[in-house]
């Protein structure tokens, strides 16, 4: 294994490898799903083909099914499209239409040879005058099934990206299926060169349970068809029965699956300022407490890291941000917890944790990025009264037991200092308020002086004062500032300071300062609508 391989020099190199997640494992479910189904497929093709067909019939239909997946899965590779879920999903809906058109016309067929080999007519002629017979309606049938898988490549946005692959797959899959009913198939029943005309026992056995099968279905129909009331209430008493049956959970409902990815983030949001070590201190804890909420049988690895924030849309960096990775072992025989049911227990027990401003939580799900069920847009043209009216907003949606892990897009600035010039005391000095604004520049940024091409880069020469360790921000308003008569006085004299919070980010929403507000939603006590 890999990671053991290098684990063997951590000791020399100071770096261990811990394996957090396997995407594969999604993939290889979904191999499985494909792999049994085509299975079960086949199986039932031989069956009910060799029930009604013969055996010869019933093989050379059914290695059909590999041969379309294998032509698929090639052809796939050409368009540099590789095996993922997306890929299998669509290999698994088409499964179950891949031998349709094989199935009718290897029908037609079979009553060709069995009805014109008796009359002397040659193979080639009758299998020539079946295909003759189906052609048309087998096609058009493929291609209003392609018709209503086609428009989904059309569809835009990521969501478009994302969905794009299984349409791709089921006409892909279906187009050869055509090819295989057309070409492979009636060449296989001429070369087989099976002899209708003198039906052994078997053949004859079939035909006449074929004939009793017919007669029955035809006393069942006309009978359903005197009674039609008596008939619909049963359709519609099985109807209800087995609808019943899935939401009492007696049938289990698992497609691919229903735990797919078993890894979700603890998002830590601390108070502006804060020091990234404080904001590790603070992440590290959090992440104790988690871990003793977790079994040992279904955790994985848990990782802390802080000065970044990983979100639904966008990462967030900054160092009052931390977050705490948990990813779950696979629950491959349905024995371990769901994952949102340890999402909760951590929840209930974490969101109120001393010292974090906020502490949301992102599930990880299987498709394309979504929005959260809720989702608020605060709109206006002063940023003050857009913060305070998101914070209100916020403020309802904690009223509401369903919703949880409300945040927002805002990000907290630091702490800043707002200088203003006092254009009084600037007039009374005789100081040029363009000279005054030059010597705060090299106090802070520096001032560019000249700049030169290196290597086809620009570089700049920036100026800038000896620089000084300032105890607070505010410290360097004390720099004396010499005045055009002689003598000095520091820079605070001259400006007028503020200290206050500033914006981490400013977002417009059509042209307009927009804070969006998000929750999440307890489906089971409440709905979107």
């Amino acid at each position: 294994m890999y990671i053991a391989q290098r684990n063997q020099s951590a000791a020399q190199t100071g770096v261990t490898l811990v394996l957090i997640d396997d995407a594969t494992e999604i993939t290889d479910k979904s191999i499985q799903v494909m792999q049994n189904n085509a299975l079960l497929g086949l199986f039932f093709v031989l069956v009910v083909i060799w029930l009604f067909l013969g055996v010869q019939i019933a093989v050379l239909t059914s290695i059909g099914i590999p041969f379309i997946l294998a032509g698929t899965f090639w052809l796939l590779h050409t368009l540099d499209q590789s095996l993922n879920v997306m890929v299998l999903l669509g290999a698994v809906i088409s499964l179950g239409m891949l031998v349709d058109d094989a199935v009718v016309i290897v029908e037609a067929i079979y009553q060709r040879l069995t009805r014109d080999m008796s009359r002397g007519r040659k193979r080639l002629t009758s299998i020539s005058l079946a295909m003759k017979e189906v052609v048309a309606p087998v096609t058009t049938a493929v291609l209003t099934t392609m018709a209503a898988f086609l428009p989904l490549m059309l569809m835009p946005g990521i969501l478009g990206k994302f969905m794009m692959v299984v349409p791709l797959v089921v006409s892909v899959a279906l187009a050869i299926s055509l090819v295989e009913a057309f070409w492979m198939l009636p060449a296989h029943i001429l070369a087989v060169n099976t002899d209708y005309s003198r039906p052994g026992k078997i053949q004859q056995w079939r035909t006449q349970f074929t004939h009793r099968l017919q007669l029955t279905y035809v006393r069942i129909l006309i009978k359903v068809m005197r009674r039609p009331l008596i008939s619909l209430a049963v359709i519609g008493l099985t109807f209800v029965l087995a609808l019943g049956a899935i939401m009492a959970g007696m049938v289990k409902v698992d497609f691919f699956a229903s735990d797919p990815v078993r890894k979700f983030y603890v998002n830590i949001e601390m108070p502006p300022g804060t020091t990234l070590a404080d904001t590790m201190k603070t992440t590290l804890e959090i992440e104790q407490r988690c871990r003793s909420l977790l079994r040992e049988e279904e955790t994985r690895a848990l990782v802390s890291y802080a000065g970044q924030m990983f979100t639904e849309t966008e990462p967030f960096f900054g160092n009052n941000y931390g977050q705490i990775m948990i990813s779950l072992k696979p629950d491959n025989d349905d024995t371990l917890r769901h994952v949102d049911t340890v999402l909760d227990l951590i929840r209930n027990e974490v969101s109120d944790y001393p010292g974090a401003m906020n502490i949301s939580f992102f599930r990880l799900a299987g498709g394309p990025p979504t929005a959260k069920p809720v989702s608020v847009k605060v709109r206006g043209d002063n940023l003050e009264q857009i913060h305070r009216a998101a914070a209100a907003l916020k403020d309802i949606l904690r009223s509401i037991p369903a919703i949880h892990d409300i945040t927002d897009d805002a990000a907290r600035g630091r702490n800043e200092l707002n200088l203003r010039f006092d254009y009084y005391a600037i007039q009374n000095s005789g100081i040029q308020p363009a000279e005054l604004a030059r010597s705060l520049r090299l106090l802070v940024d520096g001032e560019i002086v000249a700049s030169m091409q290196h290597n086809g880069e620009e570089l700049e020469v920036r100026v800038k004062a000896l620089p000084q360790h300032y105890p607070r921000i505010d410290a360097l308003l004390f720099t004396p500032i010499s005045l055009p008569g002689g003598g000095s006085r520091p820079l605070s004299s001259f400006l007028l300071d503020e200290t206050g919070k500033g914006p981490g980010n400013i977002r417009h929403y059509n042209y307009r300062r927009a804070i969006t507000v998000e929750a999440d939603l307890d489906k089971t006590q409440m709905n979107t609508v």
